[in-house]
């Protein structure tokens, strides 16, 4: 499920809304870098403008990058030198045509190391004018990882998504979207590293966060909270979108703020330790998301 860029974070048994990431040894890293891409530009006309704005490259060891748009007939390339700040490239594709994304790079191995922690919906992915830049990164992440040359790359994508719900977009978008050296799903409530059997989840992160969850409970009060107040109010979000260390909930915008307060009050009645991460919801603004989850996830 796609998050806004904005989200507001309350919990009764957090002092500060920041969290601050630990180190990462099993990465052999210490230092940490947050960069999200820039966005593409796309007006609403039939010839469409894609505006690229990378950061620069000469501080990380890497090449410029070149990039061959492929649509349907069409096809344009676009470089980034290293005297330039952005470049325009101009498209216009056939309306029946789809998209296809070639990408080639001269590589230059890191000077040193880097571990990039990114979102997912609105930052690696997007709209199919996005894919360009994912298949950029998954190009640079596979070249990293095959060549013993220069320092590592790590990639660890944070999403709001399930393990399910992202591996269905993975599958969906297979030909741009990276595999991530490291996963953490449900608004910081798994964790997972990928295996030749598949993702092996990080169970002693899951002991740690159960302290004080109770998601029975939690199921129980919302339940009786949305007969209250009914559907129309309160409701949960979409099925693969729950899971036993998270319970997403969509809330009637102008009923948020009694809503909200209805469920802290049961919630604390009983016990449960949690932290309420909630903001409008991007399918219908007349709508809020509300994610309760373990008060230690993050």
């Amino acid at each position: 499920m796609q998050r806004p860029r904005s989200l507001s974070l309350t919990s009764p048994h957090c002092s500060s809304p920041f969290v601050q990431l630990p180190n990462c040894p099993a990465l052999g890293l210490q230092a940490t870098s947050h960069i999200q891409h820039a966005p593409l530009t796309r007006p609403c006309s039939r010839s469409q403008s894609f505006t690229l704005s990378p950061m620069p490259h000469q501080s990380l060891g890497l090449s410029p990058l070149r990039a061959t748009h492929s649509l349907g007939s069409t096809s344009t390339a676009t470089t980034h030198s290293s005297t330039s700040s952005s470049t325009t490239t101009s498209v216009v594709p056939s309306p029946a045509a789809s998209m296809s994304v070639q990408v080639q790079q001269y590589h230059v191995p890191l000077k040193r190391p880097l571990l990039l922690v990114s979102d997912l919906d609105d930052t690696i992915i997007s709209g199919p004018e996005h894919d360009l830049t994912a298949a950029m990164l998954r190009e640079f992440l596979d070249y990293n990882r095959r060549t013993s040359e220069g320092a590592m790359c790590k990639l660890v994508v944070n999403t709001g998504r399930t393990l399910v719900s992202f591996e269905s977009v993975s599958s969906e978008k297979r030909h741009c979207v990276p595999v991530p050296d490291v996963l953490v799903t449900g608004v910081g409530t798994r964790i997972y590293f990928p295996t030749q059997q598949g993702w092996q989840e990080d169970l002693d992160w899951v002991a740690h966060i159960s302290q004080g969850w109770d998601v029975h409970a939690v199921m129980q009060v919302v339940g009786q909270l949305v007969g209250e107040v009914g559907p129309d109010v309160l409701r949960y979000e979409a099925f693969m979108e729950q899971t036993a260390l998270k319970q997403t909930l969509l809330v009637r915008a102008d009923m948020h703020p009694h809503v909200a307060a209805a469920l802290d009050e049961r919630l604390r009645a009983h016990g449960v330790q949690y932290l309420a991460v909630q903001g409008p919801w991007v399918r219908d603004r007349s709508w809020w998301f509300m994610d309760l989850v373990p008060a230690r996830s993050g």
